[in-house]
């Protein structure tokens, strides 16, 4: 069953997958918005004015879901895996390789970060698992490195 969130709870993970979707946070605000803003609400940067965590209002979210082709209120709702009342894994949404807790690895796997714990990144939620993609992504093409996957067109 899902949780009952709030509309501004659902819309911060809803930019998750968008940003997931659109390869990154600057993709995601093509036309729509600034990325300083989105970075403000994805990481609920508290607004200088009220001190309280930027949200994203209903404004900007209908202007993600015409940009993106979603129907009204997509961004409003938790949005369950296909077939499940679950709300969306990320290694389902992404269908990423990283070996679950308590799995072993298929033949041949080798995590190639020496220095970063598998088991620590098998155990971060969906949403935080989506923000370390992104800041990977941003990491990456700020050294040059292109990893994203191409969007069929």
């Amino acid at each position: 069953m899902l949780d009952m969130k709030t509309a501004e709870a659902n819309r911060r993970e809803n930019l998750e997958l968008l940003i997931h979707e659109a390869g990154t946070l600057e993709a995601v605000a093509r036309d729509v918005s600034s990325p300083q803003y989105l970075s403000s609400v994805r990481n609920s940067t508290p607004d200088p004015s009220t001190g309280r965590p930027r949200e994203m209002g209903s404004k900007m979210a209908r202007k993600l879901e015409d940009a993106f082709g979603k129907p009204r209120g997509w961004m409003d709702v938790e949005h369950p895996a296909p077939g499940t009342g679950s709300p969306v894994d990320y290694r389902e949404v992404t269908g990423a390789s990283v070996v679950a807790l308590g799995e072993s690895p298929s033949p041949g796997y080798a995590w190639p970060f020496e220095k970063l714990d598998l088991a620590l990144v098998n155990g971060l939620s969906s949403v935080d698992l989506l923000r370390l993609e992104g800041a990977w992504l941003l990491a990456a093409a700020q050294l040059g490195f292109s990893l994203s996957k191409r969007r069929a067109a």
